[in-house]
C-alpha cells in the first residue's frame, strides 16, 4: 500500500480569474457556441449513448481563437482548463481534464438536477483542503480524493477522483477527533467523526509524508478538531483494578460502563483487527 500526496489549500482560484472565467463563458455562448444532445459510444448511430445539453471541444477551440481570447489552439486548450478549474464546464463523463478534440463537455449551469458538489466547486472555496488520500474499506485500501469544505460547513467529502461532480460520500460532522501514527513508512490518520445525528464512524486514510499528515490534522484543527497522540492514546495501559473499571461508547454512542455487567458472565470477542 503505497499512500498519495495530498494538495494542501485549495484556494486556487482568485476572484480575478473566476470573474475572467465567467466573462468568457457567458461570450462563448452568447456567441453561439453550439449547445445540444450529442451521442458517443459504439453505438451512437443507433441514438444510444446520449449525452444531453454538451458540446464538443474542439468547437469552443475555434470559438475562443475566433473571440480573441486565445492566439492558437494551445492556448485555447489553456483557457478551456481554466472554465474546468472554475467549475463552470465538465466533461460529460468526469474523466478528462480539457482536451481538443472530439470530447463532449457541458456548462454546469446545463447540468440539471445534479447532486453535488462537485470537487472543483469546493476547492474554490477559501480554506478549504482538499487532496488524494488512502481510504481503508473492509478489505483492501482504495485511492480516493478528499475535500475538506471550509471549517464553518464542517464537511467533508470523499470523491473516487479529482474530476467528479459528485461526492461517493458526504460526512457533516460535529466533531472530529483525530488519532495520528507518523511512524509508519505511511503515516495514517485515524479520523473518528461525530456526525450531526450524534451516531459516529470512524475512517482509517493513509498519507505519503508526515508534512501531509500534518497539513491534514492542521485543517481538521480548524474545524475544532480534537487531535490525540496515537502514542498515548494507544498503547500506554490504563490503571484499573478489574474490567467493570471500564466504559466504551455503545453503537449508538452512548457511555456504556461495565460495572452495570457486575456479577455476570462476560465474553469479550475481538471482532475487527487493523
Amino acid at each position: 500500500m503505497a499512500a498519495a500526496d495530498s494538495d494542501c489549500g485549495c484556494d486556487l482560484e482568485s476572484p480575478s480569474r473566476l470573474d475572467e472565467a465567467r466573462k468568457i463563458a457567458s461570450s462563448v455562448r452568447e456567441a453561439g457556441l453550439a449547445i445540444g444532445d450529442k451521442y458517443s459510444g459504439l453505438f451512437s448511430s443507433l441514438g444510444f449513448g446520449k449525452q444531453p445539453n454538451c458540446f464538443v471541444a474542439s468547437e469552443l477551440v475555434d470559438l475562443l481563437i475566433s473571440k480573441k481570447f486565445a492566439d492558437n489552439r494551445e492556448g485555447a486548450v489553456t483557457v478551456g482548463q481554466l472554465l474546468m478549474d472554475t467549475d463552470l464546464i465538465h466533461h460529460v463523463s468526469d474523466k478528462l481534464q480539457f482536451q481538443d478534440g472530439e470530447h463532449f463537455y457541458r456548462f454546469r449551469e446545463d447540468d440539471g438536477d445534479g447532486k453535488g458538489p462537485s470537487a472543483a466547486s469546493i476547492r474554490q472555496v477559501k480554506g478549504s483542503h482538499c487532496g488524494y488520500l488512502w481510504k481503508k474499506g473492509y478489505l483492501f485500501w482504495s485511492k480516493c480524493y478528499f475535500a475538506l469544505s471550509c471549517p464553518a460547513s464542517k464537511q467533508l467529502l470523499v470523491f473516487r477522483q479529482e474530476l467528479d461532480s459528485n461526492p461517493l460520500l458526504n460526512y457533516s460532522f460535529s466533531e472530529v477527533v483525530l488519532i495520528p501514527d507518523a511512524k509508519k513508512k505511511h503515516p495514517e490518520l485515524r479520523i473518528d467523526l461525530t456526525l450531526v445525528n450524534h451516531h459516529s464512524v470512524t475512517i482509517f486514510i493513509a498519507t505519503s509524508t508526515e508534512d501531509d499528515l500534518f497539513g491534514w490534522i492542521t485543517a481538521f484543527g480548524k474545524a475544532d478538531a480534537k487531535v490525540l497522540d496515537s502514542v498515548h492514546t494507544s498503547t500506554n495501559p490504563i490503571e484499573a483494578s478489574s474490567v467493570f473499571d471500564f466504559s466504551e461508547k455503545h453503537i449508538h454512542g452512548n457511555e456504556y460502563s461495565f460495572e452495570q455487567d457486575r456479577g455476570k458472565v462476560m465474553l469479550f470477542v475481538n471482532v475487527a483487527s487493523g
